[in-house]
């Protein structure tokens, strides 16, 4: 038995893929989106959500998707997307993570989490989180890539906290890729708060693609994080797209590997 049927989506978007990227100029990158989707598996029947409750930041990142296209179009850059909900499981994070397959997230329960089999679990991580990661393996093994950004958003405001950041930079070992980043904001986009390592840091516990991926092949990285009321609109996607692709242009186009 599986998790996936012929009428579910394939886990896997390719966006923008390599052999139609024709800056000849560019320096070879990749984008990835892991909180594009709001799929949820017809055998998961909605994990017993409302439609209402899918549509919140619980289920995908507000905005992201359309957002990341842009940027992969604005860069002429291969842009990886994962189409299921992170409700089903969050593939930015490690599997064996307690909160992959979240039973509550952010105050409301998930009743399609509750009390999985370990046969259960493991049908998400081989079907859903397993050909995300394989796909990213593979465009590492094939390209020369220098460079790895991640695309998000977040809630403006959480657990009753106000979330002040426009954007948000996260990094650990390469740090030179988002200074540099801020820097160049800071004189030509001056009135967007930036938060280095805002609004979370990122750790092995909590992320994959940065510990797992981009750092593992030494490679300029960031995760970036969009606030989400900022990317709900098209006209919204197309100028945070626009400001995002001219940070990272600006940070390799003419980087060098990062001492990390």
């Amino acid at each position: 038995m599986t998790l996936l049927s012929d009428e579910d989506p394939r886990a896997v978007e390719i966006y923008n893929p390599i052999e139609v990227c024709k800056a000849t100029d560019a320096v070879p990158g990749l984008l990835l989106c892991e909180h594009a989707g709001q799929e949820i598996p017809l055998s998961l029947k909605s994990l017993g959500l409302s439609s209402d409750s899918l549509d919140t930041h619980i289920a995908y990142d507000i905005g992201a998707e359309n957002t990341a296209k842009n940027i992969a179009r604005a860069l002429s850059v291969m842009l990886i997307i994962q189409r299921y909900s992170r409700l089903v499981i969050d593939c930015n994070r490690p599997p064996e993570a307690a909160d992959s397959i979240p039973e509550i997230s952010h105050g409301t329960s998930i009743p399609g989490n509750r009390q999985l089999s370990d046969i259960e679990k493991q049908q998400r991580v081989e079907e859903i989180f397993n050909p995300l990661d394989h796909t990213i393996n593979e465009h590492f093994a094939n390209n020369s890539v220098r460079w790895a950004f991640s695309i998000h958003s977040f809630t403006p405001e959480l657990n009753g906290k106000q979330r002040p950041w426009d954007l948000g930079l996260l990094f650990r070992n390469d740090t030179s890729t988002a200074i540099s980043m801020a820097e160049y904001a800071s004189v030509n986009y001056p009135l967007i708060n930036i938060g280095l390592n805002q609004p979370y840091e990122i750790e092995d516990q909590s992320d994959w693609f940065i510990p797992q991926h981009a750092e593992k092949h030494r490679i300029a990285n960031c995760l970036i994080e969009i606030r989400n009321d900022h990317i709900r609109t098209v006209s919204g996607q197309q100028k945070w797209a626009a400001i995002v692709a001219d940070l990272i242009r600006h940070s390799v186009g003419n980087a060098s590997m990062p001492d990390i």
